[in-house]
C-alpha cells in the first residue's frame, strides 16, 4: 500500500497519537448503552439528539475495562479530508490502522464509523470484515437522512442490533442538571422538594430535550436550524420530494395538530383549503418520510382486525416539544398537548406497543405486550372541574371495561389521587414523578 496517498493515515494519526476526545460532553445517557455482545451495532435517531456522543461515552467505557486505545478505530466519514468518499476508502482501512499501530490480539478490535453512510458499499465491507473475523465488532451511527432502521434491517440482513437516541428524557435533562433524585419513590412525591422538580418538568416540557439548546442563548434559533436541516436533509433530499411547498404546508399542518387524530381526508381538505391538490396516497407517503426523519410519529387505533385499524384515523405526535414550539404559535391551552407528547416519548423510548382507543370516548393510550392490551393511561393537564374529571374517567373505565383491565392511569401536571369504581382502581399521579420511574 502506497501510505503517502491514503487519506485515512492523516484522520487516523489525528485519533491514535492525540488525545481522543471521548467524555464530558452533554450527553448523559440514562438508559442508553452500546454492548459488545453484537458483531454490529447501529446507532439511530434525529439529527443532533446524541449519536456521536453516544460513541465518544461508549469508547470511554472500553479504555476505562481495560481494552487498548490501539484497538480502537474513530472515524468521522464527514470529515473533509475524506471527501468525496470512495467505495475503496473503507477496503483501505484494516491496513492503515495496522501500519500506524501495533493491535493487541488479545482484545477485539472496535470500528466506531461515524455517518458511515457517506460511503459506497459500506453494508457489504462491514458484512465482509465479521464474516472474516467474529471478534471485530463494528458500531456505525448516520443522520437520519441516509440510515434509518428499516435500511439497516435490509442492508445488514437482520444480523445488526439497534440503538434508538432520542433527545434528553427528563430523568436526563434531571441528569444533565445534577438533580436527578436517587430515589425517586412516593415519598418524594410528597415531600418539600416535589415543587422543585414539577419546576424542572414544566422547563422540560415547553424547551424540550435537544442536548445542545442548553449550551446557547437562542434556543429557538437553533431549534429551528434543526427542523431546517431535517426538512432539507433528512426529508427533501433523501426522498427526492419535488413539491416542496406542498410537503413544507404538510408537515405545518401536522405540527399545530400534534397529539391529536389525523386522518387523510382532512389532511386533504385542509391542503385544499391552502390551494394545493394532492391525493390521499402521496399525503400517505409524506407521513412515512416524516416517521422515517425522526420527525413525526403515528399511533394506530387498537382493533382485532387490521382491516378495522386501517380506516380509522392515526393520533400523530412529534419528536420534541421544544422543536414544535419553535415553528408553530403556542397558546395556554396547547399545554395539555404538549403534556400527552410528552407522555408518548416517555413511553417510545420504552418499546411499548402503544395504540389509543375509542368508541364513545376516547382513551390517549393503551399499551400492550404481545398484541395483548396491559395498561390503559389518559392524559389531562388539570382535573380540577368536574366534568373534564368526568370526561377522563369516561374514556379510561370505557378502555378498562372492554379489555377487563383492573388498573387505569391519569397523568397530570401536578395532581396525585385514587379512585375506585367499582372493582377498579383509577390511579392519578404527577407526570414528572411518573417520568422518573422504571417503566
Amino acid at each position: 500500500m502506497n501510505t503517502t496517498n491514503n487519506p485515512l493515515h492523516p484522520v487516523l494519526a489525528d485519533w491514535f497519537f492525540q488525545a481522543p476526545v471521548v467524555s464530558g460532553s452533554a450527553r448523559y445517557l440514562g438508559g442508553y448503552s452500546i454492548g459488545i455482545d453484537r458483531q454490529i451495532v447501529a446507532v439511530i435517531g434525529p439529527r443532533r439528539s446524541g449519536k456521536s456522543t453516544v460513541c465518544r461515552q461508549a469508547i470511554q467505557t472500553l479504555i476505562s475495562s481495560g481494552v487498548p486505545h490501539s484497538n480502537i478505530v474513530y472515524v468521522n466519514f464527514e470529515d473533509e479530508r475524506l471527501l468525496p468518499a470512495g467505495a475503496g476508502l473503507l477496503t483501505g482501512l484494516p491496513d492503515a490502522h495496522r501500519e500506524l499501530v501495533d493491535v493487541d490480539a488479545k482484545h477485539p478490535l472496535f470500528y466506531f464509523l461515524d455517518e458511515v453512510q457517506n460511503v459506497p458499499a459500506w453494508s457489504q465491507w462491514i458484512r465482509r470484515m465479521t464474516e472474516m473475523d467474529r471478534k471485530v465488532r463494528i458500531i456505525i451511527t448516520g443522520s437520519s437522512s441516509r440510515l434509518l432502521s428499516r435500511e439497516i434491517a435490509t442492508e445488514l440482513r437482520g444480523r445488526a442490533d439497534t440503538v434508538e437516541i432520542f433527545p434528553f428524557s427528563f430523568r436526563e435533562y434531571l441528569l444533565f442538571k445534577k438533580q436527578l433524585p436517587s430515589r425517586p419513590d412516593k415519598m418524594l412525591l410528597h415531600s418539600s422538594q416535589a415543587p422543585k422538580f414539577l419546576r424542572y418538568f414544566m422547563e422540560y416540557l415547553t424547551g424540550g430535550g435537544f442536548p445542545e439548546r442548553f449550551q446557547v442563548k437562542d434556543e429557538q434559533l437553533l431549534l429551528q436550524g434543526y427542523f431546517r436541516g431535517m426538512f432539507v436533509r433528512d426529508l427533501i433530499e433523501r426522498f427526492g420530494i419535488g413539491h416542496t411547498r406542498i410537503f413544507g404546508d404538510y408537515l405545518k399542518i401536522q405540527l399545530q395538530r400534534f397529539a391529536s387524530l389525523c386522518s387523510l381526508g382532512s389532511l386533504q381538505g385542509d391542503l385544499k383549503a391552502i390551494g394545493h391538490s394532492t391525493a390521499k396516497t402521496t399525503l400517505a407517503q409524506y407521513l412515512d418520510h416524516a416517521k422515517d426523519g425522526f420527525l413525526l410519529f403515528d399511533v394506530p387505533i387498537f382493533a382485532n382486525k387490521i382491516t378495522e385499524q386501517l380506516r380509522n384515523p392515526v393520533k400523530i405526535y412529534a419528536i420534541d416539544n421544544g422543536l414544535v414550539r419553535s415553528i408553530r404559535f403556542s397558546s395556554t391551552e396547547d399545554q395539555g398537548r404538549y403534556l400527552e407528547n410528552l407522555v408518548y416519548l416517555e413511553l417510545r423510548r420504552c418499546r411499548k406497543e402503544i395504540f389509543y382507543c375509542k368508541d364513545q370516548a376516547e382513551c390517549d393510550f393503551l399499551i400492550a405486550e404481545k398484541g395483548r392490551p396491559q395498561q390503559a393511561i389518559q392524559v389531562c393537564w388539570d382535573l380540577s372541574q368536574p366534568q373534564t374529571l368526568a370526561r377522563e374517567l369516561r374514556g379510561l373505565m370505557e378502555t378498562m371495561d372492554r379489555y377487563k383491565l383492573k388498573e387505569g392511569l391519569i397523568l397530570t401536571r401536578h395532581e396525585t389521587g385514587e379512585k375506585r369504581v367499582g372493582n377498579r382502581v383509577i390511579r392519578i399521579l404527577p407526570a414528572w414523578w411518573w417520568a422518573l420511574q422504571e417503566q
